[in-house]
């Protein structure tokens, strides 16, 4: 069944809540499943729930989805009582952009937040920790990585919220995190203290299978350190499920949803991680349902659905309505419709890389990719992704571009700006390889609008390369950088992470002059950024021009004062503003 149509609502609209530990029957009877899970019973709405989501998780890393046998054992056990989904997608192979998904039921055009930072979840956004508090539930979130930095606007409605603590005093290359171990044990004592008469929603991430990949001494069989903290993960989510069946009556409560943000694609299509391509490597994950009932135990979907259907669905299965004018569906108890089809998106590459952003569309029939050129493949039938029937002349049906089309007309949130994104968070972003760094949140386009970029497909080698570069640079080599940047920027001059560090490796070989025109030529690149003139500031003090560096001394702190009043700090702002003005004044 398609979610309610109607108007969109996407914002604090006054809304009818009921106390939720009283169950309300079910507006729908149980449906028949295409797949043979259905004749399991309709039991009553579960009163709580716990949402697991499990970062950087492949769907062939799972034993139960055809993963190395062994290797997640508890997760297997669970998939064994629950209805599990083999067609699931994310909505963008990121954490932030998926989890906020999950939580809004919207897709990343409407919910905004479509990067790791500097992007947030916008205030006006109603969550499912929202729903769940104003109902009376207890909402607790325990998280392994800053890319879900509260700061972010991920911990809406959460009463009780732990994540890592942001530091700067870590190696290039480390990552704020914790293991999932030290998260569950959080969890646990969250829910050994919680009011037993009040329902709850628990949500644990973890985060262990994201790159850097430790060695795993408990898991000699692993067949890789990746799948070594596969399986580090699954003992961590089989803590918690234990804990939970030992605390009496409360696995027949408790509504368990499992679910991966994203997958890795360790080499599949050319990609190392995850983030700059919509192969399925990366975008199909695990989905896992356990009802309290046993509905569908030990059944497998292959329904498509997406990560923006897990928030309609624990709603339902809380016993709280589904709000109109979502992106997801829920799932509970019902079939999905044959026809339905599922967006998804990587606009990494075009913020980090200045190619052109891809845009996704799959249904039961095909996926398909929209960049600088047009890809579909019948995944089902083809799920190495091989065959592109597009380039062997076979028309693209309409439904495609018309589903991607009609999502980009439906309102979206307002970007957020009312949220402080502070400079430790910031650097551990980029530590995770999303770049980070920008004053100003970028201004997205749409899929369609973007032409005569580099196609992401076509375009890893660019990435590598300015990787090697950043290398090279870290190790004192300017030299050998210097000549890589000016190759990639030749090629490519609408990548700015290129440009960012070209300027920087030419400030530091004591080119200014050159760096001069690498500044200038970052910008005409949007985002506008402060550290562009800070630079500018640095190399016209070094020619002695006072005259151009008063002009980006000046344009640096309007930005700054700009950043603090759109994050709120309007101390800070007050302060530039005063230093600003003395600037002007000083110099007629």
């Amino acid at each position: 069944m398609s979610a309610p149509q109607g108007p969109p609502r996407l914002g604090r609209a006054p809304r009818v809540v009921r106390r939720a530990w009283i169950p309300a029957p079910l507006a729908v009877a149980a449906a028949v499943m295409g797949t043979g899970a259905a004749g399991c019973g309709e039991g009553p709405a579960p009163r709580s729930a716990v949402l697991i989501t499990l970062d950087t998780t492949r769907l062939d890393a799972l034993g139960v989805f055809g993963g190395p046998q062994g290797l997640t054992p508890n997760l297997d056990a669970l998939a064994a009582r629950s209805l599990r989904y083999e067609w699931a997608r994310t909505v963008a192979p990121l954490t932030l952009p998926a989890h906020a998904s999950m939580m809004t039921g919207l897709y990343p055009p409407r919910h905004t937040a479509r990067g790791n930072g500097p992007s947030v979840l916008p205030a006006e956004a109603v969550t499912l920790a929202e729903e769940a508090r104003a109902a009376g539930f207890q909402t607790a979130a325990f998280v392994a990585c800053l890319a879900l930095d509260r700061a972010l606007g991920i911990d809406q409605g959460f009463d009780t919220w732990s994540q890592p603590a942001a530091t700067l005093e870590r190696r290039v290359g480390e990552i704020a995190d914790r293991p999932g171990g030290e998260v569950v044990g959080e969890a646990l004592g969250w829910l050994a203290s919680r009011d037993p008469r009040r329902p709850f929603f628990l949500w644990v991430h973890l985060f262990d299978p994201h790159a850097p990949y430790e060695p795993q001494p408990r898991f000699p069989g692993a067949p890789s350190p990746y799948h070594g903290e596969v399986a580090a993960m699954d003992a961590a989510v089989g803590r918690l499920l234990d804990a939970i069946e030992a605390q009496p009556g409360l696995a027949e409560e408790v509504f368990v949803a499992v679910v991966a943000d994203h997958g890795e694609g360790l080499g599949d299509g050319g990609e190392a991680t995850h983030g700059l391509l919509l192969r399925d490597a990366t975008v199909r994950v695990p989905l896992l349902l356990r009802y309290r009932d046993g509905w569908g135990a030990g059944k497998t979907s292959n329904e498509t659905v997406s990560v923006a259907d897990v928030g309609p669905t624990l709603l339902e299965a809380m016993g709280l309505a589904v709000r109109e004018g979502l992106d997801g569906i829920s799932l509970y108890r019902r079939s999905v419709p044959a026809e339905r089809g599922v967006y998804f998106e990587s606009y990494d590459g075009w913020r980090r890389y200045g190619w052109s952003p891809l845009a996704g569309w799959a249904d039961a029939e095909g996926k398909y990719v929209r960049g600088a050129r047009d890809e579909l493949h019948r995944t089902r039938a083809d799920p190495r992704e091989v065959d592109d029937v597009l380039a062997r002349g076979e028309p693209l049906p309409r439904r495609y571009a018309e589903g991607i089309a009609a999502l980009a007309r439906r309102r979206a949130l307002p970007s957020a700006g009312d949220r402080t994104v502070g400079d430790e968070v910031l650097a551990a972003m980029a530590e995770l390889g999303y770049g980070a760094t920008y004053d100003r949140p970028p201004s997205y386009p749409a899929p369609f609008e973007v032409q005569g970029r580099p196609d992401p497909r076509d375009s890893l080698a660019e990435s590598t390369a300015v990787d090697r570069a950043r290398d090279l640079a870290l190790a004192g080599d300017h030299a050998a950088a210097r000549a890589i940047l000016e190759a990639v920027h030749d090629a490519n001059p609408y990548d700015t992470t290129a440009l960012d560090l070209l300027a920087e490796v030419l400030i530091a070989l004591g080119e200014h002059r050159p760096a001069v025109a690498v500044l200038r030529a970052r910008l005409v690149l949007p985002p506008e950024q402060i550290a562009t003139h800070r630079d500018l500031v640095r190399c016209f003090t070094a020619l002695g021009d006072a005259a151009q560096r008063r002009v980006h001394s000046l344009r640096a702190l309007e930005l700054l004062i700009e950043t603090h009043e759109r994050r709120g700090e309007h101390e800070e702002a007050a302060r530039y503003r005063e230093l600003l003005e003395g600037a002007r004044a000083e110099g007629g």
